[in-house]
């Protein structure tokens, strides 16, 4: 399995520590999601709901019948995604495109079943399809947790979910459920367990949407429009690398395409669309990492003392905060950290002293 990336997998916040910050925490949650733990341990990711639009979408029938065309006969590690993917996604597929995809497994392996490298994974899948169903002994499902759907899922408030934080995520590892969290009586967080995300399910949906552009590139039919339909609509919640590898593949088939492509346009717009949003996810990592760079230390200094300080220290050009970094690189510094961390004994020591004496003290 290929190394897993996401706030799912991120060191949980206590909800100890949540509950001091609510505000933080929830636009945190909004903005790229957050793992909760509760004081006994029972861990939860709370998200925004628009994580899984692409999801509920409708037109996810689309990408994953692409998907699947494009990963049979591939000597890859797609055709086992693409085949995970549905199998998770089952209930979001109707009969009719449960028939088609099966359909589809079924005339390539007529055709080509000699030569198909994975054979196995396409009969499974081709039976998942038939039946709707994913048997319970069927050894994929421990490591293939299935999102419930969201208008199945009991609603609370964010102001009931701040005032019993460990209860409910007590209750939601428990129970084994997902609870939407709503603001203002409109639907706005999903909280699930911890482990419903075992799963490197971000990269397998980068992998399938990427998948199913490259099948609707060369293909250009009713279905290739409805994949770029459904780009078009969740472009900006794809992540970087999904855009990345979309824009490369896109300026391969526009510039230096086995075939011609029919409506170049199409895609040269869905490319631009891309660029720019890749563009903003770019800006806003270097944003990011240039705020955490810095952090603000506020330090309380008696005014006189502060001013005889500037004295000593401005015809040095040197300035408070500044004083302040140098102490800091000073204390951090390995060559002089013993030294240091013994000068600060020795000063708390001596505070400690002078505030036993009477009128003593800073």
């Amino acid at each position: 399995m290929r190394p897993q990336k996401g706030f799912y997998e991120a060191a949980p916040v206590a909800s100890s520590i949540a509950r001091q910050d609510w505000t933080h925490m929830m636009e945190r949650a909004e903005r790229s999601g957050l793992s909760l733990q509760s004081q006994k341990g029972s861990a939860g990711v709370l998200f925004s709901v628009r994580i899984l639009a692409p999801i509920l979408d409708g037109g996810l029938r689309h990408i994953v019948l692409a998907a699947i065309q494009y990963s049979l006969g591939r000597h890859t590690y797609m055709p086992g995604i693409a085949a995970e993917f549905t199998c998770r996604n089952l209930s979001r597929l109707d009969a009719a495109a449960r028939s088609a995809a099966a359909a589809k497994i079924s005339e390539h392996l007529s055709r080509y079943g000699e030569q198909e490298p994975y054979p196995q994974v396409w009969h499974g899948l081709s039976r998942v399809l038939t039946s709707g169903k994913i048997k319970e002994d069927d050894r994929r499902k421990e490591r293939m947790p299935i999102l419930q759907p969201l208008e199945n899922m009991e609603r609370i408030s964010r102001q009931a979910l701040a005032d019993d934080l460990d209860a409910v995520l007590e209750r939601i590892s428990r129970e084994d459920i997902g609870l939407v969290i709503t603001d203002e009586g409109k639907d706005d967080l999903v909280l699930c367990p911890a482990s419903w995300f075992n799963l490197d399910y971000v990269d397998d949906f980068s992998c399938v949407i990427n998948s199913a552009l490259r099948y609707a590139m060369r293909t250009e039919d009713e279905e290739s429009a409805a994949v770029v339909q459904y780009a078009r609509r969740h472009y900006q919640l794809f992540d970087d690398k999904t855009l990345s590898v979309a824009v490369a593949d896109l300026e391969r088939e526009l510039n230096q395409p086995m075939a011609p492509l029919k409506q170049p346009q199409v895609w040269k717009e869905l490319q631009e669309l891309f660029r720019q949003r890749l563009d903003e996810l770019l800006k806003e990592r270097k944003r990011t990492m240039d705020e955490k760079r810095y952090e603000l230390v506020e330090i309380q200094v008696d005014a006189e003392l502060l001013e005889q300080l500037e004295k000593i220290i401005t015809p040095m050009g040197l300035t408070p905060e500044m004083l302040i970094v140098k102490f800091f690189e000073f204390c951090a510094d390995p060559a002089t950290q013993e030294l240091a961390i013994s000068l600060l004994l020795k000063w708390k020591a001596e505070q400690e002293a002078e505030r036993g004496k009477p009128g003593g003290g800073l």
